[in-house]
């Protein structure tokens, strides 16, 4: 296990996974590779274990176990893949903190994301802020969350129980699936619901018994943004590249970096000063 961190010292994991059979190779090397090597370096430098996953490590969580759910374009193989971050996750019990960081996640410098090291990390459960389904719920967007171990263990424990016990799901949690099942076909694309991670796990964060130890965090903030707000890029910053155009976001960001690296340069300066006006 890695060092620990100062202050009350909290043993700390990040984890990561991707189906690297499902990716072409060109892409692999040059996306999501880098990616996670820059996620890799910054958990080694805090002092953190690292553990990445190209592969699911059991038959638990299979959607095909859960009744009638609609893929909405075709998007089974995905929505399966999501899932396995919950089996990615489970059982850390000797760890204080356990977070997730998506595979397209970059770690740009070094960002303060999670590197409070006191008691009270472990008393939260940590996602980013993500929409609201049906006008009253919190979606938790779950590229990056985590928290106090025994924290996300509860929540992949009631995950569990919920694809093993059909017959006494969450309330809320059997009404999303109605919705994927019988109504997407006439919803408008603001209104459907497909049935991921995300909107499984909405069910419980959610629910008043875990919501108090639920905490969301913002987006596009100082420690924290997405591949397409380009003009928050910052050192010291989590950049989540997301959608089809990940790849071309993380070359638009490469392209920034180098431009502001220069621009930083003595050669910079002395070819300003050579400028005529």
């Amino acid at each position: 296990m890695g060092e620990v961190l100062s202050g009350e010292g909290l043993r700390t994991l990040i984890v990561q996974g991707v189906i690297k059979s499902n990716i072409e190779d060109v892409m692999y090397q040059e996306f999501w590779k880098p990616c996670m090597v820059s996620v890799q370096k910054w958990a080694k430098i805090n002092g953190w274990d690292y553990k990445f996953f190209d592969s699911a490590r059991s038959n638990e969580l299979d959607l095909g176990e859960l009744e009638g759910i609609k893929y909405i374009n075709n998007r089974q193989a995905v929505t399966q893949i999501q899932f396995f971050k919950f089996q990615w996750m489970d059982g850390w019990t000797d760890y204080d903190r356990v977070y997730w960081i998506d595979a397209d996640c970059y770690i740009y410098g070094h960002p303060l994301l999670f590197a409070h090291g006191t008691r009270e990390d472990t008393g939260k459960l940590n996602f980013c802020e993500q929409d609201i389904i049906l006008g009253r719920y919190d979606r938790p967007n779950m590229g990056v969350w985590g928290g106090g171990t025994k924290l996300v263990q509860q929540a992949i424990d009631w995950v569990k129980y919920q694809f093993e016990h059909p017959d006494d799901q969450d309330e809320l949690l059997t009404v999303l699936r109605r919705l994927n099942r019988d109504h997407n076909d006439n919803l408008s694309d603001e209104q459907r619901v497909e049935f991921t991670e995300e909107i499984m796990l909405s069910a419980y964060t959610n629910n008043p018994q875990y919501s108090p130890h639920v905490e969301l965090w913002s987006r596009n903030t100082r420690y924290f943004v997405t591949g397409r707000e380009n003009g928050l890029w910052r050192h010291n910053q989590l950049i989540h590249f997301g959608g089809p155009e990940k790849y071309h976001q993380l070359n638009k960001f490469r392209a920034w970096k180098a431009y502001m690296a220069y621009i930083s340069s003595p050669k910079a300066k002395a070819d300003k000063d050579l400028e005529v006006y």
